[in-house]
């Protein structure tokens, strides 16, 4: 019978478990640390580009910050796609006098 898989005994599935404990102050001194860390970056990016930065003293809901990174994603994404367009412009334009030149050079050489 060890032929047909008897001598293979599978051990039942551990059951893992870990306990989560939610700490009120723990996630205000992030959330705080957060926003902290966000104006920073704000100002600094601000005294880069010389504008005044105005900060509203509305407390932060949930998912601001991730709906700021997304918009910031989103910002990225299409400045990337309007770069690779413009690459692409000029690459076909290049190619286009590329090929008026060499039709020229060949007429002028007969």
């Amino acid at each position: 019978m060890a032929l047909f898989g008897g001598h293979f005994n599978r051990k039942p599935r551990q059951f893992e478990y870990r306990p989560l404990y939610y700490d009120p102050e723990k996630e205000e001194r992030e959330r705080r640390r957060r926003l902290m860390k966000l104006r920073s970056d704000m100002e600094n990016a601000a005294e880069e580009g010389g504008e005044a930065v105005e900060f509203e003293d509305e407390p932060v809901r949930p998912g601001d910050i991730i709906r700021r990174k997304l918009g910031a994603d989103r910002e990225f994404r299409a400045e990337m796609e309007r770069q690779r367009k413009r690459k692409n412009i000029r690459t076909i334009a290049l190619i286009f006098i590329l090929t008026f030149v060499l039709i020229w050079i060949l007429n002028s050489a007969m």
